[in-house]
Parts: C-alpha cells; sequence; structure tokens
C-alpha cells in the first residue's frame, strides 16, 4: 500500500541518516561508502526511490560494519542486513529528470558505486553526465566529446587524478576541472590542486558538490 511504501521510505531514511551521522566520526577508510550513502539519500529525499541503488546502500552498510566494530549497534543483527529486513519490495520510481542543461560533465573515480551514484543525481537535476573508473580510460572520452567540468578523484590506479589533470591540459581542455579526496592532501599534491578549479573532500554533501559544479560552470 501507498502508506506501506512511506513508512519504508522513513524508516530507511532514519536508519541512513543514522548510519551517516555515526559514521562520520571513523576513520577515513569509511569515505567512500559513507558518500555512497549520502548520494542515496539526496535521491530517495528527492522522491527517487530504486531498488538497486538500496541493495547498493545496503553493501555500503556492511562494509562499514566490517571496517568499524562500533557500527555493528546500528543494524539489527550485527551487521547482517538484507532486503527483506527492510520491506524493500516493488517501490521503484522512474527517474524525475528536470529540463535538460547544456553542459556536460564528467565523474571519474575508481569506486563504480560513487561514479554511477555520481552519475544518476546529476542527470536528475538535468545536465548530461558520463563517468570513467580511472584516468586512463577518462582519456578517450576527454577526446570524443566536450565536457565543461571533470570532477575526479585524487588517487587512483592505472592513472591518478593528478596524472589526469595534467594530460587533458596538454590535450588544450578549455573546461573547469575539480578534484575529489577523502584523504590528507600531500604537499606535493597540493600544486597540482591550486592549479585545478577546487576541491571537495568525502564525505561531502550532494548540494555542496551541485553548488560548486553550478559555480564552476557559471564562471566559464
Amino acid at each position: 500500500t501507498m502508506a506501506g511504501k512511506k513508512n519504508t521510505k522513513e524508516e530507511l531514511i532514519k536508519e541512513l541518516k543514522l548510519l551517516k551521522s555515526n559514521a562520520g566520526k571513523i576513520a577515513q577508510e569509511v569515505s567512500q561508502p559513507l558518500q555512497v550513502i549520502s548520494m542515496i539519500l539526496s535521491q530517495i529525499e528527492h522522491g527517487v526511490v530504486k531498488t538497486e541503488n538500496i541493495k547498493r546502500g545496503l553493501r555500503m552498510i556492511e562494509r562499514i560494519v566490517e571496517l568499524a566494530d562500533e557500527l555493528k549497534s546500528i543494524t539489527a543483527k550485527g551487521g547482517e542486513v538484507s532486503v527483506d529486513e527492510i520491506s524493500i519490495k516493488k517501490i521503484e520510481q522512474e527517474d524525475i529528470c528536470k529540463p535538460g542543461k547544456a553542459n556536460k560533465i564528467l565523474v571519474v573515480d575508481d569506486n563504480v558505486d560513487i561514479v554511477d551514484m555520481m552519475i544518476e543525481n546529476f542527470r536528475l537535476i538535468g545536465y548530461r553526465c558520463d563517468g570513467a573508473a580511472d584516468g586512463k580510460s577518462a582519456i578517450p572520452l576527454v577526446e570524443k566529446n566536450s565536457y565543461d567540468l571533470i570532477i575526479s578523484d585524487l588517487l587512483m590506479p592505472k592513472m591518478s587524478g593528478k596524472q589526469l589533470f595534467e594530460a587533458v591540459k596538454k590535450m588544450d581542455y578549455k573546461g573547469k576541472f575539480l578534484f575529489l579526496t577523502g584523504y590528507v592532501v600531500s604537499d606535493e599534491l597540493k600544486k597540482i590542486v591550486k592549479r585545478a578549479d577546487g576541491i571537495l573532500y568525502k564525505p561531502f554533501q550532494l548540494e555542496e558538490l551541485f553548488d560548486l559544479a553550478e559555480k564552476l560552470l557559471k564562471d566559464e
């Protein structure tokens, strides 16, 4: 029923918010799953609920529980969470997208969940958005597309965000470049970051990312 769906949604929001609040106090290694949970919450609060993303959120919860024993108390059974326990049944909705924007964004991160969720959320507010798992796979996309903004994780395998930034500058890329990281930036990397258009530290609020992206795109 609609009432059942509403209750399920409210319970899910409450549980994920509680998890997010507690997980924010532990070490840097939880910043990736915490970021995914934050983006799932933002989608739910905008009325978009997908079983696929609920399952993704549950995987992130399990990962945080693995990293921090003290978080086991958040889940009902010591970290064992399943779709049935939260009663997620056929509550999917179609993406609700605003009118399309002219700007095109590329998201680059070795965490596939973060890439997928950022693409979904940028498309949800009307931006055209692509994704890549590392700098190396991002290069062909930059060659074929005219991106207005590249959002890249700083530390990645194969080709880091630093290497990607240097590579696209040699390609005469004219758009904006924003770094993401969940770690303390070394003095050496700070020099590269200063040449870019900004940096966001994980976990961040989606509204913070959207506001910064909009500001950078307006400044073009």
